[in-house]
């Protein structure tokens, strides 16, 4: 399914994590990540920590926050989302967690929840053990809000990590999976938006493309019909291509091209003609 955000040369990134210590290691690894974003062309929205301190999600009420309404609606404009937690007793916090599940108020969007949207993932903790799990379970938690985890997740040790939202002190090793992770959510923004992109109607039909036109097909099946040889057959479609040549629909570089696309159409269209003999042009100008 086409992303129902198209956008420009710029996606639109959201970043929410963080706690609700002031530069705390999540928030300062979510900055970080989000100015790469920044740097490789993305616009970009930070919810931190004290921007995610919401109230309790209850979704029997309609009442929300002005900041879950903000949030919300970033989520719903994102390309992609980069998320950043602490690790907190094998889990994301119960703060980040209450954010997602804000989301539970896009379930009967058109893409619902993270639905098409590649999610980055950080994770802060005091050891490998329980960064390894959460990032687990983080995924866990960005499938079942149909969000595409990114191949790369990064985990941060702080017991050996100290670093600024700059960078300054980020040990090479994350620096390279951070810029990887963010890599990784804008391709996936930008190819989504590609697909979104309408194409013209029978785009390559009447314009040189790849497909011939209906009325080159008859006359290929009238030839056929009368027993014509599959070479006077693969001839339509040949003199199509000369058309549009002249016609100024598309270039090609020798007569030869032309007249190699017009069999290849030919072939696609049905006619046996035999496989392209490989080389033979080739031969030709040597024998000269």
């Amino acid at each position: 399914m086409a992303s129902s955000r198209p956008f420009g040369s710029r996606p639109f990134i959201v970043g929410i994590g963080g706690t609700t210590r002031p530069e705390s290691s999540s928030e300062k690894a979510l900055r970080y990540a989000l100015a790469l974003a920044a740097a490789e062309g993305a616009d970009i929205e930070l919810f931190d920590g004290a921007s995610i301190n919401l109230p309790m999600y209850a979704p029997e009420s309609a009442e929300r926050s002005e900041g879950a309404e903000r949030m919300v609606a970033a989520l719903r404009r994102a390309n992609g989302v980069i998320l950043s937690t602490p690790c907190y007793h094998g889990s994301v916090s119960g703060l980040v967690k209450n954010a997602l599940d804000y989301s539970e108020d896009m379930c009967k969007d058109p893409e619902p929840y993270l639905d098409g949207r590649a999610v980055g993932l950080i994770v802060c903790g005091h050891g490998w053990q329980s960064t390894g799990v959460v990032l687990t379970a983080f995924r866990s938690i960005v499938h079942a809000l149909r969000g595409w985890p990114t191949p790369m997740g990064v985990a941060i040790n702080t017991l050996v990590e100290r670093f600024d939202e700059s960078g300054a002190g980020t040990q090479e090793h994350t620096a390279r999976q951070m810029a990887v992770m963010v890599g990784q959510v804008i391709e996936f923004a930008r190819l989504r938006s590609q697909l979104a992109k309408p194409s013209p109607p029978e785009a390559g039909l009447h314009e040189g493309g790849t497909m011939p036109e209906k009325r080159t097909i008859e006359r290929a099946r009238k030839d056929a019909r009368e027993g014509k040889a599959a070479s006077t057959q693969a001839g339509e479609f040949v003199r199509e291509e000369m058309d549009h040549v002249q016609e100024g629909k598309h270039t090609v570089s020798s007569r030869e091209q032309a007249i190699a696309i017009g069999l290849s159409k030919a072939r696609r269209a049905g006619v046996k003609l035999g496989p392209p003999k490989k080389g033979k042009a080739r031969a030709k100008r040597s024998g000269r």
